[in-house]
């Protein structure tokens, strides 16, 4: 292991951790694998990776602000609804109903871009978890 030396300075990448909150000063505590809470400063480089309820769910229904849509008229689909779906895997479905967009890969999704927000999330009974 390589032995740092008081004043020098080095860049530290911490990856797939969960934020417990941010701070008035800017910075962010985090949460170890533990569950113990670590402060980053605010020199600290963050980036959100993927949202608090992610990944998807059975049954969940997520949106995907990553474009301009038009607001849609009410008969018609809001292109940025994804429906959670289990059929022997999780798939992802355009709520638009265009299945040629569907995946089975919610990593996938999250990393070609845009922001995903949980809309609703349907309570799971014990023992009926699919992931």
């Amino acid at each position: 292991m390589t032995e740092f030396q008081p004043d020098e300075i080095v860049d530290i990448t911490i990856k797939g951790v969960r934020v417990a909150y941010a701070t008035a000063g800017g910075g962010v505590v985090i949460l170890d694998e533990h569950g113990t809470r670590h402060l980053m400063p605010p020199q600290a480089a963050v980036t959100r990776v993927a949202p608090a309820n992610w990944p998807p769910q059975p049954g969940d229904l997520w949106r995907r602000t990553d474009f301009i849509q038009p607001e849609p008229a009410d008969d018609e689909p809001d292109l940025g609804l994804w429906f959670a779906h289990y059929d022997a895997r999780l798939i992802l479905l355009p709520a638009h109903g265009d299945i040629e967009y569907a995946e089975t890969n919610p990593e996938k999704l999250r990393a070609s871009g845009g922001r995903w927000t949980l809309v609703h999330r349907e309570h799971q009974e014990s023992g009926d978890e699919h992931v």
